[in-house]
């Protein structure tokens, strides 16, 4: 839980920088330099908003069951 929360700080802190490179690459400010495709920069911001997206959803799935079996043990 400890690693995932740290991952999931990591992700959601680097998410608008992520949007950045989306929208740069875009609108063609970002374009192919040497060394570097800008498809490469693109697919690399894309996988890392899904694996943020994939952090929150599994977090709030563990929030959503835990309160569903604290419910039980109080019953």
């Amino acid at each position: 839980k400890q690693i995932r929360d740290a991952v999931g700080y990591r992700l959601a802190n680097g998410a608008n920088e992520m949007l950045d490179v989306i929208e740069k690459v875009a609108k063609g400010v970002i374009k192919d330099e040497r060394g570097t495709r800008a498809s490469v920069r693109l697919r690399a911001a894309m996988a890392w908003l899904d694996n943020h997206h994939r952090t929150q959803d599994q977090a709030d799935i563990e929030r959503r069951l835990s309160a569903l079996e604290a419910g039980r043990k109080n019953e």
